[in-house]
């Protein structure tokens, strides 16, 4: 349970860098998330951010929160926090980082090569 509740608060923490990152950096993690979800009501997010589901980084917060905060004492509520749940975890934020930079670079480097291929008149 331990190992599992440590790489969860870990999982938030790289949420809360990587947001930092991509320029919201006033605060702690639910600051950055707020300021991130008014950008996006604004239009002003990353397209990124533009395209995911919010839910999923509060969510992943949320998380988080429960594996750092002690809440009444009780350390049966991480149980949950099991290997199924941080595999899922996991995955999220692979796709979180694919969505981030590998996407963009991804679908640069194909139009790139696709516009290769045009003919150039004289």
């Amino acid at each position: 349970m331990g190992v599992h509740s440590a790489a969860v608060a870990m999982f938030r923490g790289a949420l809360e860098h990587l947001l930092f990152e991509q320029g919201f950096q006033k605060g702690m993690c639910g600051t950055k998330l707020s300021d991130l979800e008014a950008a996006v009501k604004a239009g002003t997010a990353p397209k990124w951010a533009l395209e995911l589901d919010a839910e999923f980084l509060q969510v992943m917060k949320k998380l988080g929160d429960g594996a750092i905060h002690p809440g009444d004492g009780n350390v049966e509520n991480q149980k949950v926090l099991d290997s199924g749940l941080l595999a899922q975890l996991t995955h999220t934020f692979q796709m979180l980082l694919f969505s981030i930079y590998e996407l963009p670079y991804e679908k640069q480097k194909r139009l790139q090569g696709l516009k290769a291929g045009i003919i150039k008149k004289k």
